[in-house]
């Protein structure tokens, strides 16, 4: 028994480190990266999806935003998988060092494109890249009393320790230019010209300069709206949880004085046991249910106590990863 045991100890431990391996190795050698000056950065398209339903996201390029002619979709981790990440290449071409504007695309509009994307800024989508798998995010564009409006350009802001990038973010345009209005006039302007221009520009901060809390604390409205929502989201959790406790102690006092209401009866007035008879409940009858010994428990006992059950799961979990199942 003990020399199984030993064998499955080791397999387990062999599958946890493959799995590690597998879900891991890409973001730590991401981590070591460094870059010279004007190397390209890899800027991955993720997923978009409403704000205040983090559950549900599509596709980056489900929505007619600047689409590369050749897309490709990147290999992912079977925990990138369950997260909902989706990893496809971008036009984004970011260099190491290098603060020049650059253009993305010129987009020439559609009656049906820009329905989406109307419906997207109205939900208020969000969508969000990987920059040296740093996840960025921002709203795909923004609404007010005047109309519904398209980000049309991208202000990165990347942190650099040396030729190391530690941390990445994208701020708001300071000016109406770097935002569309989706109005109809936008689809007449994009088919008699080359179409509308969607830019972007980088900023690199030395953070032996800026610390790390001044690059977090950059002008973002996606991070303002979230901190905004969630202090909202927060009380109403807390109302609702603690309703919930109450109502739950209330219904579990109310069970257990019924249940145990013999035992009550029995401790502060005395022995009842002549008054019940048979018909006996409480603790006892639970004792008898529940808590009686199970058939061949030394077998159970020496089944899960070898770990035999997470050998069956781990080598399962294996077993349809290979097979390709979750690719």
């Amino acid at each position: 028994m003990r020399s199984i045991g030993s064998a499955l100890f080791y397999t387990v431990a062999l599958a946890l480190l493959i799995c590690n391996c597998n879900g891991q190795g890409a973001d730590e050698l991401a981590a070591d990266d460094l870059y010279d000056y004007k190397e390209r950065i890899p800027v991955y398209a993720n997923k978009v999806g409403p704000f205040d339903n983090p559950s549900v996201t599509y596709d980056y390029y489900s929505l007619p935003l600047c689409k590369p002619a050749n897309v490709e979709e990147m290999s992912q981790s079977f925990s990138e998988i369950l997260g909902g990440n989706r990893r496809f290449t971008t036009d984004f071409s970011l260099t190491f060092g290098d603060n020049r504007a650059k253009r993305l695309c010129d987009v020439r509009f559609t009656e049906d494109g820009l329905t989406k994307l109307q419906n997207a800024v109205s939900q208020d989508y969000y969508y969000e890249l990987l920059i040296e798998d740093i996840h960025v995010r921002d709203f795909i564009g923004r609404r007010n009393d005047y109309g519904l409006f398209l980000k049309a350009h991208h202000r990165f802001i990347v942190g650099h320790k040396g030729n190391k990038i530690v941390s990445a973010a994208i701020i708001d345009s300071q000016n109406a230019a770097g935002y569309l209005e989706l109005s109809p006039q936008l689809i007449k302007d994009s088919q008699t010209s080359e179409g509308i221009p969607i830019t972007y520009s980088v900023t690199y901060l030395p953070l032996d300069k800026y610390s790390n809390e001044q690059l977090l604390n950059t002008t973002n409205s996606f991070k303002n709206t979230t901190s905004h929502k969630n202090e909202g989201a927060q009380q109403l959790a807390i109302l609702n949880t603690s309703v919930l406790l109450l109502l739950l102690s209330g219904f579990w006092l109310v069970l257990i004085s019924k249940s145990l209401s013999t035992e009550f009866t029995s401790v502060f007035f005395g022995d009842a046991d002549a008054e019940t008879g048979p018909h006996e409940k409480g603790w006892k009858m639970i004792k008898e249910d529940i808590f009686r010994c199970p058939a061949y428990s030394s077998l159970l006992c020496a089944v899960v106590g070898a770990g035999s059950q997470l050998f069956v799961v781990i080598y399962g979990m294996i077993v349809v990863g290979y097979l390709g199942v979750f690719e």
